[in-house]
């Protein structure tokens, strides 16, 4: 799915950090970012967070991704959010109009504690705009 980059994750408690980095495009024979997410609900974890800081490019497909992770996650009673999203990555929700869809903080701490339905002490959680 990413092109020139990888996805790296690591687990943060009961949460799953999926680090994305390089071209959001996936291809026609798979889909990496739908594999790890997967791979992370088959092992019983069903919150995770993207860390999207190092994308360089996202296509129309990506975006797809994006929203499958979403669902995938969402019909597994779980939680997604998007962290620290790259320029390229804020620009094309914003223009979908699909900003709204995805919770996204620019603080890990407050990600993971989004996700663990607890309130960060000083309410400074970052969402992406309406």
């Amino acid at each position: 799915m990413i092109r020139s980059g990888r996805i790296r994750r690591r687990a943060a408690g009961d949460v799953a950090i999926l680090e994305l980095s390089g071209r959001l495009e996936p291809y026609q024979e798979g889909d990496e970012l739908i594999v790890e997410v997967e791979r992370a609900l088959k092992e019983g974890t069903n919150r995770i967070v993207l860390d999207a800081r190092r994308v360089s490019f996202i296509s129309s497909l990506g975006v797809g991704s994006l929203i499958n992770a979403l669902r995938l996650v969402e019909k597994n009673d779980g939680a997604l959010c998007l962290l620290n999203p790259s320029y390229s990555v804020r620009q094309i929700l914003s223009v979908s109009k699909l900003a709204s869809l995805f919770p996204t903080f620019t603080d890990e701490a407050e990600a993971l504690a989004a996700l663990r339905g607890k309130q960060p002490a000083d309410n400074n959680r970052k969402e992406s705009p309406n």
